[in-house]
């Protein structure tokens, strides 16, 4: 969510706490009503999800006719090259094969810009 007139529409649905889209900046999000909301301020932020195995095609020898030797079980620490050169996590959920994969920036906001009432952690 990135506005009020989104949040607005959620409330007559019935949904009353919402996740600010992670690249709001706070110039933004000074004008946004935040009551309810929760705001992601750092970690890596989502860029993928997918059910096709890349580190299996890749490292693990998958193909239509061999099964993956799972490397991702050996090791977690695989990264994608974006067309910029930067690094994208990829992260394996080791059970049914799909792909979790992240950017790796710094977001925009700073948590001095705001009060905090929550504090929650959490790990991908």
């Amino acid at each position: 969510i990135a506005n009020n007139f989104t949040i607005e529409a959620f409330n007559k649905l019935g949904l009353s706490e919402y996740t600010l889209s992670f690249e709001i900046d706070s110039k933004h999000l000074k004008n946004i009503n935040r009551s309810h909301a929760t705001i992601i301020t750092e970690g890596m932020t989502p860029a993928l999800t997918t059910e096709y195995c890349v580190i299996g095609s890749f490292v693990g020898n998958l193909t239509t006719t061999t099964s993956c030797e799972k490397p991702c079980i050996k090791s977690n620490n695989y990264y994608l090259l974006d067309e910029k050169g930067e690094k994208l996590k990829v992260i394996c959920d080791n059970v049914n094969c799909s792909n979790r994969i992240f950017k790796q920036y710094t977001l925009p906001l700073k948590t001095s810009d705001f009060k905090i009432y929550r504090k929650r952690i959490n790990f991908a």
